[in-house]
């Protein structure tokens, strides 16, 4: 392990967009300063066999990019006129040894989602413009809701548009309304898969729940 574990209030939402280059264009004009360039993420969801942790709104997950993170957050509570999650997230050494710690404690990997994903801080906001089997979308996370908001305009987004739901929700979405039959959220499972014959509508806050 290397750092001790750090918790914080995750305040945060997205946006489905047709190209990030405006975005990059954007994030270059206001000085955004690079924190992390673009680089595949792997995310594994835990849970019990019998769905403990979803039954409690709670998410278990082990993340592989620039380092490995293992992540546990509680229900979405009010925060300023959005939610935020009370998260808890540590940095670990190795990722199949910390799947391995939580499969012995009795976990199982529910769900593996992939996404491109590339980070940069505009002022006290940290904006994700990720790529994933779904499509583009930008993510804001910050220390309140004004603070998103100031940073959406910024960068030219509707703030009207932007939603709080997870991109695993898109995906369960997906799978119960439009047929989808992959497992995971991965570019494997997502090969040739024509998300305009799912119907995944342009603003994919009709798809999300908080």
């Amino acid at each position: 392990m290397k750092t001790p574990a750090a918790a914080h209030l995750e305040i945060e939402v997205k946006l489905h967009v047709a190209d990030l280059a405006p975005l990059r264009a954007a994030l270059a004009a206001h000085s955004a300063a690079l924190e992390q360039p673009r680089m595949l993420e792997v995310n594994l969801r835990f849970d019990t066999p019998e769905g403990t942790l979803a039954q409690r709104r709670e998410i278990l997950r082990l993340r592989r990019s620039r380092d490995v993170r293992l992540t546990h957050k509680r229900p979405a509570q009010p925060a300023g006129g959005l939610f935020g999650r009370p998260e808890v997230e540590v940095v670990v050494e190795d990722f199949e040894a910390a799947r391995e710690v939580l499969e012995r404690s009795g976990f199982v990997v529910v769900v593996r989602y992939e996404k491109y994903r590339a980070l940069y801080n505009l002022g006290a906001v940290q904006v994700a413009l990720d790529e994933l089997p779904l499509g583009a979308f930008v993510e804001l996370e910050g220390p309140s809701a004004a603070a998103l908001e100031q940073a959406a305009r910024d960068l030219g987004l509707p703030w009207n548009q932007v939603f709080q739901g997870s991109y695993l929700s898109i995906f369960d979405w997906l799978r119960a309304n439009r047929g989808l039959t992959a497992r995971n959220l991965t570019f494997t499972e997502f090969a040739g898969i024509e998300l305009a014959d799912l119907g995944l509508p342009q603003s994919a806050a009709e798809t999300t729940h908080r």
